[in-house]
């Protein structure tokens, strides 16, 4: 096909038309781009939370069955206590684990497969809705590419996100379908319900997909229809007794220092400030946003409130247009559960736009089919499509990079944020592997004086003292971590295992 041909097909593509040609190219398209994005992370390595959530889990490696998630944490698997209740997440990596072993390469495939599934319910959402394939089709076509979700992508305990997401936006579609109908049908009573259930045991933030259906409600004018919304409610209800009452997993906060909502309300600004930052122009992407008290009177704030408050006028000024009032009210309401309004783990972290950026990408979309379908300018909005997904393309290969190589990943990341306490210890982990003891002792050093309560550094330095054969340090390590956190099993079993090598080598010593 020459040039012109291609371009005569890329046109074409962009045209609202709908028929079937179109609508398989585009599908092909929205799949070959997340490929070509993520194509390099399958190289990656287990990263941080990789250890415990897989490689230490003893669910997993042990194969207890998919059951035990339904009853536990996840961090259970390694004598760990978490808040996070995702027994979906886990068993994926079950799954994972039962074909691929830990071979890391197998679950990325997973992860990238999940993005590109998120990618194709966008496409096949905003299709039903606006009923425009040219707008549906760059929507989905620049979230597929966008390195901002590498955080949730190329990482693979980020799996929750993507798994979440792909669930919200089946019950979406779902939903929407159903209740446009004259009568909802049996399968359609029996799936809302069912994907919303799957969205909340793959991740807590899925709490919001009933205001994103009511937003829908309000923008779309659709009369809600109350069973099919019961029925959603009641999922709910059951999710928070399992949680709450069964389990007893509060979300308790985890951070020092956020003691009250007005002092956390600075970082959200600032945190919206860097979010439209990164989305437009997504450098440097890094794991690690320190958790800090903000001012209102911190410039960053002030910049993250007045362009808050432009982008809140915007819509409302433009409320008849329900394709801007519909981007701009679910960018902010999928971003309100992880604004740390309620206390979480951090102030803001890349992985957190995933849900909320649909709207960004749903507005951009929308801004470039304009100039496009502009007879005056639609060669130039063309260009800047194809430069726009070439530009995010580019990047998002460049970032997958950084989370291939695990040292480079953290020491890029300790470049751009030096006080990380979970850089340090991740890099103390791959030093003690490769047996280069004292730089894993210095890393876990520099992990424990960030962070003078890090069990799990504590733990890990006493493993390398115990490997050079320095029982006293060893024992000194396991009982600070006991002491630090006295249900900590794995300290626990670690002094218990030294005390029992010290007796062996006691009884085996030659008599003088």
């Amino acid at each position: 096909m020459g040039k012109d041909g291609a371009v005569h097909k890329f046109n074409e593509l962009l045209t609202g038309s709908m028929n079937r040609k179109i609508l398989s190219l585009s599908i092909a398209l929205i799949i070959v781009l997340g490929i070509a994005a993520y194509a390099g992370s399958l190289g990656g390595k287990f990263l941080l939370d990789d250890e415990l959530l897989i490689k230490n889990n003893i669910f997993i490696i042990h194969r207890a069955g998919p059951g035990i998630f339904f009853t536990t944490d996840i961090m259970a698997g390694v004598g760990m206590v978490s808040a996070f209740y995702r027994p979906l997440q886990m068993i994926t990596y079950a799954s994972d684990h039962a074909v691929w072993n830990l071979n890391a390469t197998g679950y990325h495939i997973t992860s990238m497969l999940l993005h590109i599934l998120v990618a194709l319910c966008i496409y096949r959402m905003l299709s039903i809705l606006l009923s425009d394939n040219k707008l549906s089709f760059l929507a989905s076509a620049l979230f597929v590419v966008h390195p901002i979700h590498t955080e949730a992508v190329s990482y693979i305990s980020g799996r929750a996100d993507p798994l979440s997401c792909l669930f919200m936006l089946l019950c979406f579609i779902i939903y929407i379908k159903e209740i446009n109908r004259d009568k909802i049908s049996l399968p359609g009573y029996i799936l809302i319900p069912l994907t919303y259930a799957l969205a909340l045991l793959s991740k807590e933030t899925s709490v919001i997909l009933p205001l994103l259906l009511l937003f829908y409600h309000f923008v779309f004018k659709r009369k809600i229809k109350v069973l099919p919304f019961v029925l959603l409610l009641g999922v709910f209800t059951v999710y928070l007794f399992i949680r709450l009452i069964y389990l007893r997993l509060v979300l308790v906060p985890m951070q020092a220092g956020f003691d009250t909502m007005p002092g956390r309300i600075p970082g959200f600004f600032a945190a919206m400030l860097t979010y439209i930052k990164l989305l437009f122009l997504p450098f440097p992407l890094h794991m690690e946003y320190r958790a800090g008290l903000f001012a209102f009177t911190n410039p960053r704030v002030i910049a993250g409130i007045i362009l808050t408050f432009i982008i809140i006028a915007f819509a409302w000024i433009k409320r008849k247009n329900k394709i801007i009032l519909f981007s701009i009210g679910w960018f902010f309401l999928g971003i309100l559960p992880v604004s740390n309004l309620y206390k979480i783990s951090a102030y803001m972290a890349e992985h957190f736009l995933y849900l909320p950026s649909i709207g960004f990408f749903m507005l951009i979309a929308y801004a470039l089919t304009g100039i496009s379908n502009n007879k005056k300018y639609s060669a130039a909005g063309t260009v800047l499509i194809i430069a726009l997904l070439s530009f995010y393309l580019t990047a998002a290969i460049k970032q997958n990079d950084y989370w291939k190589t695990p040292f480079a990943f953290y020491d890029r990341t300790l470049k751009l944020v030096p006080e990380s306490e979970s850089a340090y210890y991740g890099r103390g982990i791959l030093y003690d592997k490769i047996g280069k003891y004292d730089q894993a002792i210095a890393d876990y050093d520099m992990a424990i004086l960030i962070k003078p309560d890090y069990t799990d550094a504590y733990n890990n330095r006493g493993i390398v003292y115990d490997k050079k054969g320095e029982y006293d340090k060893a024992m000194a390590d396991y009982k600070k971590a006991i002491r630090i956190n006295p249900d900590y099993a794995p300290a626990r079993n670690n002094l218990k295992n030294t005390y029992e090598k010290i007796d062996r080598n006691k009884s085996v010593a030659p008599h003088p």
